[in-house]
């Protein structure tokens, strides 16, 4: 198996890792939201805030306001994504999904998902 490719503190997956750590996720709605995650490109606490709030997805873009994120050295007060098809079609799903854990508890699901996945949770 080859190393895992780590950037600082951040692992960065391979696209057959991604698919054995969605494997790994199991349950339905653990999947949706590691599919919404991958395919809208936020960030966790943009993610968090974005399923309480359907209404910030137009089509194909998500606008996110000021308060949305956290990030403290931002430069742009907010932010528009456009997604791609897929990124679009899996929101529906994301938003009747159960929400985000907080991310102690996200980081220790992805860690137990990659360990059943039988991946390397380094990163």
């Amino acid at each position: 198996m080859p190393q895992p490719i780590i950037k600082g503190t951040v692992r960065i997956l391979r696209p057959s890792e991604y698919e054995k750590l969605r494997e790994g996720a199991e349950i339905l709605d653990n999947q949706t939201r590691l599919d919404a995650l991958l395919l809208t490109g936020l960030r966790f606490v943009e993610a968090e805030r974005l399923h309480e709030h359907p209404d910030w997805v137009d089509g194909r873009f998500v606008h996110l306001p000021e308060y949305a994120q956290k990030k403290v050295k931002r430069k742009q007060r907010e932010r528009w994504i456009r997604l791609s098809s897929k990124g679009a079609s899996i929101l529906p799903y994301f938003f009747k999904s159960k929400p985000l854990p907080n991310w102690k508890g996200w980081t220790q699901d992805l860690q137990r998902w990659a360990e059943r996945a039988g991946l390397d949770p380094k990163g």
